[in-house]
């Protein structure tokens, strides 16, 4: 059975109300609602805006607290829950609550293989397990039975909004798109889409945050590219979790400056902004996932990386694994001046 038809048994004429906080929540959500031809058996709720709902013509309810999120819930009587699953803590939960309160049927989709068992976990300390869980594949399942989480309310599918992905057409063209961000409709780009490891203290466990790679790249960029005429320039596609003004400030005090070439860049639809790149390049985000399925040369800085098993993506063949400095070098050789 594929993914889609997994899922569609599950969600067929029942009324619906998908949940969701972080992006990836958001997209993945928002496919399966594609699922239901009638707009009448489902809404699509979350606590944060993103300028994709537009893109995929998404219409969502955005709530600004936990009273407004239940009101919701109270005049739409869902038949069924169905939640993303958001770090750091987000509407999900109290919408799984909610469910378990008044005996709904409740369903969670976990779209990548870290912290699984965290996504569940409430402010108090809680587990809070909904009647099912999908998983995007078997490693996902495995993490989550060694986590703790009842395997017998596991299922794996794959990502439905991947699917979704893998056909979609840009609607903007790429003069708009540049006059958009700030860039001439000629620019060279490249885009820099990392996690925000610095903010929630990962350094430790990964060995490396995102401006100790920041700085590599700005000594690169001088190296090769300061005196070149290709105008390139660096996008750096801000998390969700973190704003401008503390990218900004880090990226002055980890570089003493803030570089001329480098653009910061949050509300923005993601899907044009790697469409009209000349390359992506990151750690292990569902960012670089989406790059390769739009067919974008990627490329996952992984050099500074202190072991092996705290990448989630090795061996998944997302993108090309750089394991040196020097690689990190050649990818502006031979990408951007050749």
């Amino acid at each position: 059975m594929n993914t889609n038809q997994l899922i569609s048994n599950n969600i067929e004429n029942k009324r619906v109300a998908f949940v969701f906080g972080d992006p990836a929540s958001a997209k993945a959500m928002i496919a399966i609602s594609k699922l239901i031809c009638n707009n009448d058996l489902f809404i699509l709720v979350s606590d944060r805006y993103y300028s994709f709902f537009k893109e995929i013509d998404a219409d969502v309810s955005i709530v600004i607290n936990e009273e407004y999120l239940l009101s919701k819930l109270n005049d739409f009587k869902p038949q069924l829950i169905f939640t993303g699953t958001s770090l750091p803590i987000s509407v999900e939960l109290k919408s799984l609550k909610y469910g378990k309160r008044n005996n709904i049927e409740t369903i969670s989709f976990v779209d990548h293989w870290t912290n699984v068992k965290e996504r569940f976990i409430d402010e108090n300390g809680q587990l809070i397990i909904p009647d099912k869980i999908y998983v995007i594949d078997n490693n996902a399942h495995d993490i989550a039975i060694k986590d703790g989480l009842p395997e017998k309310q596991i299922e794996v599918t794959s990502n439905p909004y991947y699917n979704w992905l893998s056909t979609w057409k840009p609607k903007t063209d790429r003069n708009s798109f540049c006059q958009l961000i700030g860039l001439d409709q000629d620019a060279v780009y490249i885009v820099y889409a990392p996690e925000p490891l610095d903010k929630f203290n990962l350094k430790e466990k990964y060995g490396f945050d995102e401006y100790d790679v920041l700085n590599d790249l700005d000594q690169i960029y001088k190296t090769y590219l300061a005196n070149s005429d290709t105008g390139l320039r660096i996008i750096f596609k801000l998390h969700p979790n973190v704003s401008k003004e503390e990218v900004s400030n880090a990226i002055s005090l980890n570089l003493g400056y803030m570089p001329d070439y480098l653009i910061l860049i949050s509300d923005v639809d993601f899907n044009h902004l790697i469409y009209y790149s000349s390359l992506v390049i990151g750690f292990f985000s569902n960012s670089l996932i989406e790059a390769s399925i739009l067919g974008k040369p990627t490329f996952r800085l992984l050099y500074k990386l202190n072991r092996i098993e705290n990448d989630p993506l090795n061996g998944k063949g997302i993108g090309i694994r750089i394991d040196s400095l020097r690689e990190f070098s050649e990818i502006f050789y031979q990408n951007i001046l050749k």
